[in-house]
């Protein structure tokens, strides 16, 4: 099992952390609240739509892989 440190469950629990305290403590006003909230849900689009090619590719590779033998 992997370190705590090492997940992607940490890291993005980090940033939505350090995101929250910044917009608490007004660092970040409305405007810029918009524009994270944008760039946030296209990375997040970006990822699901890549997310299933690369396990397609991946699988695919396994199974052709496994014909070979």
């Amino acid at each position: 099992m992997k370190a705590g440190i090492k997940t992607s469950e940490f890291w993005a629990s980090v940033v939505v952390s350090l995101l929250g305290v910044l917009v608490a403590l007004g660092v970040i006003n409305t405007d810029q609240q918009k524009v994270l909230t944008n760039s946030v849900h296209q990375i997040t689009g970006a990822i699901m739509a890549a997310v299933p090619i690369v396990g397609y590719a991946i699988s695919r590779g396994h199974a052709k892989k496994g014909q070979d033998k």
